[in-house]
Order: C-alpha cells, then sequence, then structure tokens
C-alpha cells in the first residue's frame, strides 16, 4: 500500500469534482487539515471514511486503496466481497498498525521527556542561585554575594577563607562583564600585586571571582572566593 500514490491519486480525483480541500472536507465532516494530509502522503483516511470518500469522489474502494483508476468497473453500493483483496485488507491493517505503534512510541517518549524534568526542575528550584542572582553563604548570615542568573551552586568550601563553586550556562564574556560590573560596586583595595574587594554593608571580602575559560561545551565554572570581614591577606 503506497501511502504517497494514494495521496495524489485522492488529490487527482478531487480536482477532478472540482472540489477544494474544504469543500471535501465539510463534505466528509472533518477538517481541511486531514484531507491536506492525506494528499501529502502523511496520513491516510481512517477506514470509516473509505466509502464516504468513494462515493464523493466517484471511486471504488480497490481504486482507492491502489492509488489508481481500473479499466473494469465495480459497483460501490453496497460494496461486493471482491471489490477489495485480501492482501489490500492485510496492507492496510499493517498501515493502522504502524501508526498505532508510532503513536504509542510518540506519547511513551513525551511521558519520559516529562518524567526526567520534573526532577530536574525541582534540583534547579531547590538549589540557591539558579533562578536567582545572589549567593547567601552557608557559614556566614551576612555573606551576599550577586552570582549570573542560571548558576548552579555546586558547593562553598573551606575554614577561615571559603570557595564557592558554580556551574553556568552564560558565556565566559558575558560572565566576565558581570563580574567586573559587580566588583566595581565594592571597595577596592591592594595587597601587593593582588586586588580585594570589600563589601562594606554586609562585611565580607572577596579575593577571587573568575570564570573557567576552559569550559566543555556550553557549561562553564564560576568561581569564588570570600572571607567574612575585613581581609588582607594574600591567598
Amino acid at each position: 500500500m503506497d501511502q504517497q500514490k494514494i495521496g495524489r491519486f485522492i488529490s487527482q480525483c478531487r480536482k477532478e469534482k472540482s472540489l477544494t480541500q474544504e469543500q471535501l472536507a465539510q463534505a466528509l465532516g472533518i477538517s481541511n487539515r486531514s484531507v491536506s494530509r492525506w494528499e501529502n502522503g502523511n496520513n491516510l483516511p481512517d477506514v470509516s471514511l473509505f466509502q464516504p470518500l468513494c462515493d464523493t469522489l466517484d471511486i471504488t474502494l480497490e481504486e482507492l486503496l491502489d492509488g489508481e483508476r481500473k479499466n473494469i468497473s465495480l459497483p460501490k453500493d453496497p460494496l461486493p466481497a471482491h471489490a477489495i483483496s485480501e492482501t489490500q485488507l492485510q496492507d492496510y491493517a499493517r498501515y493502522l498498525k504502524r501508526r498505532s505503534r508510532r503513536k504509542v512510541v510518540f506519547l511513551s517518549l513525551v511521558v519520559a521527556f516529562f518524567m526526567a524534568m520534573v526532577p530536574i526542575f525541582v534540583i534547579l528550584v531547590a538549589n540557591k542561585t539558579f533562578f536567582g542572582n545572589t549567593y547567601h553563604s552557608d557559614f556566614h548570615d551576612n555573606v551576599y554575594i550577586q552570582v549570573p542568573t542560571w548558576s548552579f551552586h555546586r558547593k562553598t568550601g573551606g575554614l577561615e577563607t571559603y570557595y564557592a563553586t558554580f556551574k553556568t550556562l552564560r558565556q565566559n564574556d558575558e560572565v566576565d562583564v558581570f563580574i567586573d560590573r559587580y566588583l566595581a560596586t565594592l571597595e577596592e583595595f591592594q595587597v601587593g600585586e593582588h586586588t580585594y574587594y570589600y563589601h562594606p554593608t554586609y562585611d565580607f571580602t572577596i579575593f577571587r571571582y573568575r570564570i573557567n575559560n576552559d569550559g566543555i561545551g556550553f557549561v562553564n565554572t564560576i568561581y569564588i572566593g570570600y572571607h567574612d570581614g575585613y581581609f588582607d591577606e594574600i591567598y
């Protein structure tokens, strides 16, 4: 059963009857899109529409399923038993099974996708920075550091000085600009050749804030080093 051939045949017969897709759809009680899908070879009519479609286009059921006119003329109503072959019925049955299987596979993939996305979304919502733009230290109530949105807080470690690590979907250049603008709002001071940034309101010092420019693909790593209070030692 050649789906493309049947579609072209339906289109040809419709035009021979001087019918538009809309008129044929109205005659069958279906949408224009269904007729368009038939004629484009993307789908076949439902079996319940075979006889109404044949009556409207003045063709036999055998001609419809073969996608071409026959030299013999078979009565269409009532439909004789020999008007459609066993092979054609088997072909159409296989087509219906394939279409049903595709629908099941598609729906299974959709369900699997959403089931996979739900825990990911929950994790992102629970993360302290991904949908926000401020990192709050677990170790000091007064440490609040601005971070780019879409930056996932991985971990924070340290004893007297602390290092926070983030994974970000933002591009390197974009994050570099963000860091420069944020640090420009803090009090900058030098210790030797090293630059520190002090936040007078919250009383903490940032001594490292950078993005790893060797990120894999579109995921990069942001590193922040900070200390509670005014800090002027080199790390």
